[in-house]
């Protein structure tokens, strides 16, 4: 298995380009610089830390969101910026066999939107397929434009909610809504 993961996962990191790039503006790879010696700290927690934190690109922030194969989830549960503030998310899929998808909710609705999602699966699962798996809500405020497969990703831009609050983020794809969530936490 580790086998067959490690070239998908390769062809998945080379099919990126630079993060917010597309083939037609990617500029060519700059010489490495020289690296610097960083600071001692803890693997797991410096890591979740950068990687909840926003890339600080003026006032863009900027996330990369994987999945964790096998368990179907979101590799990072929790993500935060400010009100009105832009937010670029890279949603990538590199190593699980289901598609997945993004959906950003207001706050406290994530249960609401998941049963809806059940009620149209439920109700018409052509019809929902069609629709990647997302129902009709007032409560959704930012979806993806696609399923993301396994070695694909999508580019997700939207502006921040003007209110600070927690809104919830899941994947409506059948089933996937109750363990496949996180939390965008916009701050003032």
């Amino acid at each position: 298995m580790k086998k067959i993961l490690l070239p998908l996962f390769a062809l998945a990191a080379s099919s990126v380009l630079s993060f917010g790039q597309d083939a037609k503006t990617a500029a060519p790879a700059a010489p490495a610089a020289p690296a610097t010696p960083a600071a001692p700290a803890t693997p797991a927690t410096a890591e979740k830390k950068a990687e909840a934190a926003p890339a600080a690109t003026g006032d863009v922030a900027k996330f990369k969101l994987g999945v964790i194969p096998g368990q179907m989830k979101f590799d990072k549960t929790e993500l935060t910026c400010k009100a009105g503030q832009k937010v670029v998310i890279l949603f990538q899929n590199a190593g699980c066999p289901l598609q997945h998808n993004f959906i950003l909710t207001k706050p406290g609705t994530r249960d609401a939107v998941g049963a809806l999602t059940d009620k149209l699966v439920l109700a018409d699962p052509a019809g929902a397929a069609a629709k990647l798996y997302v129902p009709e809500s007032d409560a959704i405020l930012v979806k993806g434009k696609k399923g993301v497969a396994i070695g694909q990703s999508e580019l997700i831009e939207f502006t921040a909610p003007a209110e600070a609050g927690d809104y919830p983020y899941i994947c409506t794809y059948p089933g996937h809504w109750r363990l496949m969530n996180g939390v965008l936490k916009v701050t003032k």
